[in-house]
């Protein structure tokens, strides 16, 4: 067997997982991984990293962030699962963290006013 089927990690929504039909596709459900609850990267069926940030504290801008599936917790969004790929290949995105870097590199932007 290989180590990484030793420790899959096994990832579904709390919630929608539970739903029939559609329970399957709220998460990627479980992969082989390496590590295990004892070494450095401590992955297990219910226990691993929830996001990963790296700080740069020389220069910020340069600082990185993954989460683990995506960025919107909405299970329709294009969002939801966009960071998955990533995250279990080990890669990660850099974390604009300036005022300048952020309105050079958003996308998107949502505006909340209180009534």
């Amino acid at each position: 067997m290989e180590m990484g089927n030793i420790y899959p990690v096994e990832i579904e929504h709390p919630v929608l997982s539970h739903l029939p039909l559609v329970g399957k596709l709220t998460g990627p459900g479980t992969h082989p991984l390496s590590g295990s609850a004892f070494t450095v990267k401590a992955v297990g069926k219910n226990l691993g990293r929830q996001n990963g940030i790296t700080w740069n504290f020389a220069d910020f801008d340069k600082s990185t962030l993954n989460l683990v599936t995506g960025e919107s917790g909405i299970f329709l969004s294009k969002h939801y699962m966009d960071q998955w790929p990533a995250w279990y290949a080990g890669r990660t995105f850099n974390f604009a963290f300036s005022p300048a870097k952020v309105e050079k590199r958003k996308q998107h932007e949502l505006t909340l006013e209180p009534r």
